[in-house]
């Protein structure tokens, strides 16, 4: 919608359009909050708002070709909203642009020095770059800024199983599901770290706590099926 086609009629209709999507997005219905947002850019193709929402939902669909495609517009490059950059360094992490991915996770806790979730994803980003003691630094920070976010815990215990301090990696992991209950991940990774230990029955709780949120988790469903009495 440029200056010479602005109308009455244009306004109210990006107005109404942006309003569903946002109704819809909030309510997880991703495929038609998508509709709506591009039916919004098809009448002003650099409205910030239905870009950035729109990005934001290719990235919670993991199409991160899809959501880099749409934070490199004009619009979101010259943005300086703090989770323009941490899904930006997210969409930048899944597609093994780590170093990117660090420098827009930095960017979003410059502009929001409180942001968790920039600090828990940097700390992925970090991790798989190996730089161990910045992982954990992110990690810790992130818990200290928001003790109720079940991500860093989860994160770090992946990051202290990997170093082989599995009594510390459970007790995160415990700390994530408190957190979130449903938090699938976790709850199979305990599993997996009592199956190791040989703790069969306790495994096999976690296991069957997977498969009731989700029962077509294959590798919980195979697990289970492996359990042994104790």
């Amino acid at each position: 919608m440029t200056s010479n086609s602005i109308t009455l009629k244009n306004i109210v209709a990006v107005d109404v359009l942006l309003h569903s999507a946002i109704e819809h997005q909030l309510q997880m219905d991703f495929s038609v909050a998508s509709e709506l947002y591009e039916q919004v850019l098809t009448i002003q193709a650099d409205h910030p708002e239905a870009l950035k929402l729109r990005a934001a939902i290719a990235v919670e669909l993991q199409d991160y070709e899809k959501a880099l495609n749409l934070f490199d517009s004009d619009v979101l490059r010259r943005s300086d909203c703090p989770s323009v950059f941490n899904n930006r360094g997210i969409s930048l992490m899944r597609t093994g642009k780590l170093h990117e991915a660090v420098d827009n996770f930095n960017q979003a806790i410059q502009h929001q020095k409180n942001y968790a979730s920039a600090y828990s994803n940097r700390g992925i980003a970090e991790r798989e770059l190996r730089r161990i003691d910045a992982a954990l630094e992110s990690y810790n920070r992130a818990i200290d800024l928001s003790p109720d976010f079940a991500d860093p815990y989860f994160n770090r215990g992946v990051l202290l199983e990997e170093l082989d301090y599995p009594e510390l990696a459970f007790h995160d992991y415990e700390t994530a599901i408190q957190k979130e209950p449903g938090f699938i991940d976790a709850l199979f990774n305990a599993g997996n770290l009592l199956y190791k230990k040989r703790q069969f029955r306790a495994a096999l709780n976690f296991y069957d706590t997977v498969i009731a949120h989700n029962a077509r988790h294959d590798k919980a469903l195979y697990n289970a099926g492996l359990r042994q009495p104790e």
